[in-house]
C-alpha cells in the first residue's frame, strides 16, 4: 500500500477497511499524504473514521492516531464521541510529553467539547490537573493545553470535581492554577464558589499557605473587594513574590490589580519588589518610572520629581532613612558612570522601589571624601541614616518641630518627613535651563532637604 492507493481508498469511501485490516500501516502511510487535492469534505469524512479508532484496543496505538488526527484536522471541523474523549483522556499519564500535548491539542480542536462538558468533565478533570506542573506551567506546553481544556469544561458552570480539587494536596495548586488563569472568563456567581472554597481551605496566617492558591484569590476577587488587601498583607515575603512572579507570566492578558502592585512596591522583600516593579512597567503603570530620558534640564528635573511625589504620597508608606537607604542602593548603579540630569532624576524615582541597603556600624566612622565625587555623596548619604537612626533611638526624630534638632554628630535636621526633604531638596531648579550634571549637584539636593526650612 502506497499514498496513491491510500487517496482511492479515501475518494471510494474505503478508508475504514483499511484502518480495520492494518491499522498502523494504514496511519502511518495517512502521516505522509498530502490532502491539498482531497476535497474537504472526504478529508472531514476520513478523520471522523480515524476518530472512532480512538479506543481502548487501540491505545497501543494512540500516539499514531492522535497524530494523523492533528495533521488532518488543521483545516477541517470534527467531533470526537464522548467515550472516545474518555479513553485517550485515561491514557495521558502513561504517554511522553510530546503526545500528551498533541492529545489535548487534539481534544481542545473537538467542536463537540464544550456541548459535552457536563458529560465529561467529572470523568477526565482529576486526570488533567495531575499533568499540569505547577512550578513552570507558564512555559510547559503540555500544562498550557490542559489549563486551556479545563478552562473549557468549566467555563459555564463549576463541576464538581473542580470544586473537590481544591480541597486534594496533591492537585488543589493546580486547581488554584487553572482558577486563576480562566478567571476572565468565570461568572460572578461561579467566582464566588471558587473564592468561597479557596477560603474554606486556606488559612493565610498559618505560614502553610499554597501561593498557587494565593494567586487565584487575587486573579478572583474584584478590585473593590473590601478583603483584598487583608488577604493579600498577611502573606509572607516570599509567598508574595511567588505569586508575582507567576502574575508576570500571565500579565500580558489576564487584568491584575493595579492596587495590588502598587502595594507591592512599597513592599521590603526585595523580590516581590522587583516582581511588581516589572509587571507595572509592563503594563505602562508604573507612576514612578515615566518618561526618564525626556528630563534633560534642571527645570524639567524638578517638575518630574514633583509628578513622582504626587504620584508616591498616598501609597509609599516607607520612611525617609528606608528611603535613603534605598537611594544608596540605587546609587551604586552610577559609579564610575559621567552622569546626566536624567540618572538624578531615575536615581530618585527607582529609589522608591529599589531594596534598601543594609545598614552598617562602620557608617559612624567613613574617611574623608573628595569634593564633588560619588564617594563624597555616598558618605553624606551614610551619615544622614547614621544621624536619623541616632535620632530615632534618642526619641528626637518626630519631635523636630520649627527648630529643627541637632544630630550627635553635629549635623542640624530640619527636616525628617520624605515628602517635604525631597521638596525642599529640589527647590531653586524652577526656571534652570542648565543641562550639565555633577556630584555636588545631587548631594546638595539631599544636604538642602535635610536643612532647608
Amino acid at each position: 500500500m502506497d499514498q496513491n492507493t491510500i487517496l482511492e481508498l479515501i475518494e471510494t469511501n474505503q478508508i475504514d477497511e483499511a484502518l480495520s485490516s492494518d491499522l498502523v500501516q494504514t496511519l502511518t502511510i495517512l502521516s505522509k499524504t498530502s490532502f491539498e487535492n482531497i476535497s474537504q469534505e472526504d478529508v472531514q469524512n476520513v478523520l471522523q473514521v480515524i476518530v472512532t479508532k480512538l479506543k481502548e484496543e487501540n491505545k497501543s496505538h494512540t500516539e499514531l492516531l492522535v497524530t494523523v488526527i492533528r495533521q488532518m484536522s488543521k483545516n477541517v471541523d470534527y467531533t470526537i464521541p464522548v467515550t472516545n474523549i474518555i479513553v485517550v483522556i485515561e491514557q495521558l499519564k502513561s504517554q511522553n510529553k510530546q503526545t500528551q500535548f498533541t492529545i489535548l491539542e487534539v481534544i481542545n480542536g473537538a467542536d463537540n467539547l464544550i456541548a459535552e462538558a457536563t458529560i465529561i468533565a467529572d470523568k477526565i478533570i482529576p486526570i488533567l490537573l495531575e499533568i499540569i506542573d505547577s512550578e513552570v506551567f507558564y512555559e510547559d506546553e503540555v500544562s498550557l493545553a490542559a489549563i486551556e481544556l479545563l478552562g473549557s469544561l468549566t467555563a459555564y458552570s463549576l463541576p464538581q470535581s473542580f470544586l473537590n480539587a481544591l480541597e486534594i494536596a496533591e492537585i488543589m495548586d493546580n486547581a488554584a492554577i487553572t482558577a486563576a488563569r480562566n478567571a476572565p472568563s468565570y461568572s460572578s456567581e461561579d467566582r464566588a464558589k471558587l473564592l468561597q472554597k479557596i477560603t474554606d481551605n486556606l488559612d493565610i496566617t498559618s505560614g502553610k499557605t499554597h501561593a498557587n492558591l494565593l494567586m487565584a484569590t487575587v486573579m478572583l476577587i474584584e478590585e473593590d473587594h473590601p478583603q483584598l488587601f487583608d488577604r493579600f498583607k498577611k502573606v509572607s515575603g516570599n509567598n508574595k513574590a511567588k505569586i508575582l512572579r507567576q502574575l508576570q507570566d500571565v500579565s500580558s492578558f489576564l487584568p491584575i490589580h493595579e492596587s495590588i502592585l502598587l502595594y507591592s512596591i512599597n513592599d521590603t522583600h526585595e523580590q516581590v519588589i522587583k516582581y511588581a516593579d516589572k509587571i507595572l512597567d509592563a503594563q505602562g503603570k508604573n507612576p514612578h518610572k515615566k518618561h526618564c530620558e525626556e528630563v534633560k534640564t534642571w527645570g524639567e528635573f524638578r517638575d518630574f520629581v514633583q509628578k513622582i511625589l504626587k504620584d508616591r504620597r498616598d501609597i509609599y508608606k516607607k520612611s525617609l532613612v528606608d528611603y535613603l537607604k534605598s537611594v544608596l542602593s540605587t546609587l551604586s548603579n552610577y559609579k564610575g558612570k559621567e552622569l546626566r540630569i536624567c540618572d538624578a532624576a531615575r536615581i530618585l524615582q527607582d529609589s522608591f522601589s529599589c531594596a534598601p541597603l543594609a545598614y552598617s556600624k562602620d557608617w559612624k566612622d567613613l574617611p574623608e571624601a573628595e569634593e564633588n565625587t560619588y564617594e563624597e555623596l555616598e558618605n553624606l548619604l551614610k551619615q544622614q541614616v547614621v544621624d536619623l537612626e541616632q535620632l530615632k533611638k534618642s526619641g528626637l526624630l518626630n519631635d523636630v518641630g520649627e527648630d529643627g534638632v541637632e544630630a550627635e554628630s553635629g549635623n542640624f535636621w530640619q527636616n525628617t518627613d520624605l515628602f517635604i526633604y525631597l521638596e525642599l531638596g529640589i527647590n531653586g531648579h524652577e526656571q534652570s535651563n542648565i543641562t550639565i550634571c555633577r556630584w555636588d549637584d545631587i548631594s546638595n539636593i539631599f544636604l538642602m532637604g535635610s536643612i532647608s526650612e
